[in-house]
């Protein structure tokens, strides 16, 4: 039984504002801001907005425009046709998180590790263009394909220098910006707070410094709770202790992080592109 689908010319592109509900073949997309997407079999473009379920069976192209958290819920995978891919890209510049929940007892691969018998029963779209594009096989959700921008970078410096007090922790507050995507870092309090979960690298340079004797260590807290020395040596009087420092962390959405410093001596963190910070977003 055939259905009557509109026409198209093979190749030709859908518009804007074709895309909401429309069943589409052959065709192309070219979205705002985003890469070419071709649709070779039959499938429906949708606009999500709230928590959807998808038809079973039905290949699917949903952007995802949400303003607060939604649920896309898949069908039952052994019901979905192989030649049906079930796509679905986050839209929205915003930090509004779009999960993508299997069916039942269904399990989906997991992107970053897809070799291993998938477990997972949900996967999550975090930042602006990310997508992933999903074909049936048994019980599982298969990755055919999966997009993750780094959307989060910050380039910061300290300009002058803190003054630490002996035996007391100080933050250390890079002031002077160069890069900050999407205002991720507060150069006022030294304060990064996570906008997605994730890998983080925090990279740099500090230095400190006190005509006297000095011990100093830079440690990085996660919500105010020391996680890990960065830096801890002794040196002697009149000794610039500049050290670089890499670390690579998992937080969690809105997770705070900032570096404190310590001396045992009236020492100070220097400035003057001595010390500075960076930090990109790796991935899920």
């Amino acid at each position: 039984m055939s259905q009557n689908l509109p026409a198209f010319t093979p190749g030709t592109t859908i518009s804007n504002g074709e895309q909401v509900n429309a069943v589409v073949s052959n065709r192309q997309h070219i979205p705002a801001n985003s890469q070419l997407i071709t649709i070779s079999d039959q499938t429906e473009v949708i606009t999500g907005n709230s928590n959807t379920t998808i038809t079973s069976n039905q290949g699917v192209l949903i952007y995802c425009t949400n303003t607060s958290d939604i649920t896309i819920t898949l069908p039952t995978a052994s019901l979905q046709s192989v030649i049906k891919p079930i796509k679905i890209k986050k839209s929205a510049n915003n930090a509004a998180l779009v999960t993508i929940l299997c069916a039942g007892a269904d399990t989906i691969e997991n992107p970053i590790n897809p070799l291993t018998t998938p477990t997972e029963t949900s996967l999550i779209l975090r930042s602006a263009n990310s997508s992933v594009t999903l074909n049936s096989q048994g019980n599982t959700w298969r990755v055919l394909d999966y997009f993750y921008p780094s959307v989060v970078k910050v380039v910061a410096a300290l300009t002058g220098f803190i003054t630490l007090v002996a035996n007391v922790a100080s933050t250390v507050v890079f002031n002077s910006e160069f890069i900050d995507i999407n205002n991720n870092y507060n150069q006022s309090t030294g304060v990064f707070t996570a906008p997605y979960d994730g890998y983080y690298q925090f990279s740099g340079t500090s230095g400190f410094f006190n005509s006297n004797a000095h011990n100093d260590s830079l440690t990085l807290e996660i919500n105010n709770v020391e996680f890990t020395t960065l830096h801890q040596s002794i040196n002697g009087a009149g000794v610039l202790n500049a050290f670089s420092f890499c670390t690579v962390l998992f937080l969690v959405r809105n997770n705070e992080v900032r570096f404190r410093a310590l001396s045992n001596a009236a020492t100070v963190v220097r400035g003057d592109s001595i010390s500075r910070l960076q930090i990109i977003q790796l991935g899920l």
